[in-house]
């Protein structure tokens, strides 16, 4: 063959050189040239080592990306033998090719092959699981991401976390498509989570509803740890955008405590609960409204709703009350409701809670709530409705105020604590106003008429209200002008034995009050008695001595000066001693053995009757004016705090 046929054949065959170079090298070519170059973008974007065995594409109008044995590794501070953080048998991808060109990925298939996390805590107290992301660039146009169909085979994962004091396992799949349905994702978990046994399910709709707000995506969760019960139902309207829910959340437990840790918020002790509503989301906004329920023996009812802020999460809540008992809102204040009071004090001899107020809990959150009861039952108590504000902002609590409503008269609370130290600090103020005595007796089977007020203050530190109390300054102070009381208490205290009978066994004798005025000061605990006198038209009550908050005994005498003779009372004071728990009341021995010793010598030598002279007492008291005992009391309220 000469050299113009050689030419003619390589121009012949020339076309054809491109086509076999590409056979070539397709027949040689592999996919796994590009797997350093996806792990490294792949770490680049997780900030974290990603390791991938093998990497396939099969190409089309749809190609299919197929990555095995990948595997995303720990911080640096794990061990090196430690399970990495997650781990996948295979993960296949197909999608359009012509969506990319709009930013926009179109993931027709996404099959899942065994994947695997374990979640734990490192050896500084790093979890695996958070990352550090790079900044995004703001000022590029976001990828929409869309998800077509997905697949999950044996997902397992493990949670193991001190702090939260979880060891959770559990499993994730996609379930078969129903006939006629769609394919749902399953998840469930079991094991501890803050130290309770936790159990939960979760099934969710195809993945497909993710990308249709006009077909809502549904939930079914349902959740029990310990003796806390979740059911969350209803559909989500467009999950990826959070753009709202229609879901019923219901709520069940012995104690909304136990919520605490897995929402974050400072919720108090509280009685057996089952509470019910809508919940509802948006940006970093949750709503829990229009439930009811019940809370112990108390009704709740309203609205919720939680700001996902930092550097704190805030609640914000409106709760009414159709009935409450003040034992199931007992957890506001750091006692627990669930025990009671006689047995928390049970083997201490003492009366004031000791229960330790939870500080550190108070600073979890910002708190605003709204508390209205209308009708206060089943407490010893004279109370016959509530009211409060409660605002806590960076740790520090304000009530402004509390109204406790009594009859037409009201006593109300402004009080701000301070739980940023190792004590909770507290300065508060109470005023009481025009209350009918009539409704602070009748929970004591006596009887009496009138108003009274007073005012009192305390400001202190402590861990409980025992030590709030014990280490208090302060002042009390009481007034009243005009009414009447059941005689009991006066006859006691002069001895007046016949007419103590009466009173007791229901004869309706009264004492007139002309004017009472106490005065009470508060240092470190100790109440001291500056003035009372209770004038009435017969006799002045008098009291002196005061009482240890600190150590909860009493040091109290009550003396009685007659205003006329009165054949039958003994002029002899009346001690009032022992602990809060167990106070004892006794007469003056010594002042009673020199009136019997005189009695028995003068009825040696006299008639009868001549017993009775050294208990005629002729009436050495004066009546007070009430405007002058005002004076000397200088009952001048202390300066209201700001109502915020």
């Amino acid at each position: 063959m000469n050299s113009t046929d050689r030419r003619s054949l390589a121009r012949r065959f020339w076309p054809l050189f491109p086509l076999l170079i590409l056979v070539i090298i397709l027949l040689l070519w592999d996919w796994n040239w590009f797997r350093p170059l996806v792990e490294r973008q792949a770490s680049n974007a997780l900030n974290r080592t990603v390791l991938i065995d093998d990497l396939d594409v099969k190409l089309s109008m749809q190609p299919q990306v197929t990555l095995s044995g990948i595997t995303v590794t720990n911080p640096p501070e794990f061990a090196a033998d430690a399970l990495p953080l997650a781990a996948v048998s295979s993960v296949a991808v197909r999608f359009g090719i012509r969506d990319l060109f709009d930013r926009r990925v179109r993931i027709v298939s996404l099959d899942i092959n065994q994947p695997q996390a374990d979640l734990r805590t490192g050896p500084k107290g790093l979890r695996n699981w958070q990352f550090s992301l790079p900044p995004a660039d703001s000022d590029a146009k976001p990828w929409d991401v869309q998800i077509e169909a997905l697949t999950i085979r044996d997902g397992r994962f493990a949670l193991v976390d001190p702090a939260l004091k979880a060891d959770l396992k559990g499993t994730l799949r996609t379930e078969p498509v129903q006939a006629g349905g769609e394919s749902r994702i399953r998840a469930e978990t079991e094991g501890r989570y803050d130290g309770q046994p936790l159990k939960a399910r979760f099934i969710g709709g195809s993945v497909l509803r993710l990308h249709t707000p006009e077909n809502p995506y549904p939930v079914d969760l349902s959740a029990e740890s310990g003796a806390t019960r979740i059911t969350l139902k209803g559909s989500l309207l467009d999950p990826l955008q959070f753009a709202g829910a229609r879901l019923r959340l219901v709520l069940q437990g012995q104690n909304l405590s136990a919520l605490s840790p897995l929402t974050q918020l400072p919720l108090p002790n509280t009685p057996p609960y089952r509470l019910e509503g809508d919940l509802d989301y948006s940006a970093r906004r949750i709503f829990f409204k229009n439930f009811s329920g019940l809370m112990g023996e108390s009704d709740l009812a309203g609205d919720i709703r939680v700001l996902m802020q930092s550097p704190r999460p805030r609640l914000e809540a409106t709760v009414h009350s159709k009935q409450v008992r003040l034992v199931d809102l007992a957890g506001l204040i750091g006692a627990d409701p669930n025990v009671p009071a006689e047995t928390q004090a049970k083997g201490t001899g003492r009366v004031l809670p000791a229960t330790p107020i939870n500080v550190p809990r108070l600073q979890m959150a910002d708190v605003q709530l709204d508390f209205t009861g209308a009708h206060i039952v089943g407490d010893e108590l004279p109370f016959d409705r509530l009211s409060f504000k409660l605002l806590l902002d960076d740790g520090l609590l304000r009530v402004s105020p509390v109204d406790f409503g009594i009859g037409e008269g009201t006593l109300r609370f402004y009080a701000t604590l301070d739980p940023r130290g190792e004590q909770l600090g507290i300065d508060a103020t109470a005023e009481l106003r025009r209350v009918d005595i009539s409704r602070l007796m009748e929970k004591t089977g006596y009887q009496g008429s009138g108003r009274i007020g007073g005012i009192a203050a305390l400001k202190s530190k402590g861990r409980s209200a025992a030590e709030l109390l014990g280490n208090g300054d302060g002042e009390l102070k009481l007034a009243m002008a005009g009414g009447d009381f059941s005689a009991l208490l006066l006859d006691l205290s002069g001895l007046d034995f016949g007419n103590a009978l009466l009173s007791a066994i229901g004869i309706g004798k009264r004492t007139e009050v002309r004017c009472l005025v106490g005065d009470f000061a508060l240092a470190n605990g100790k109440l001291d008695t500056r003035s009372f006198v209770l004038d009435t038209g017969n006799t002045n009550l008098l009291l002196d001595g005061g009482a240890s908050l600190k150590d909860e005994t009493l040091a109290l005498r009550l003396r009685t000066q007659p205003k006329r003779a009165n054949v039958g009372r003994l002029k002899a004071p009346i001690h009032i001693d022992g602990t809060f728990a167990d106070p004892r009341i006794r007469p003056d021995l010594l002042d009673i053995g020199m009136r019997g010793a005189a009695a028995v010598v003068l009825g040696t030598l006299l008639t009868p009757l001549a017993a009775l002279l050294p208990t005629l007492q002729l009436g050495p008291g004066e009546d007070r004016d009430c405007q002058t005992l005002l004076a000397q009391a200088e009952m001048t309220a202390p300066k209201q705090p700001a109502t915020h």
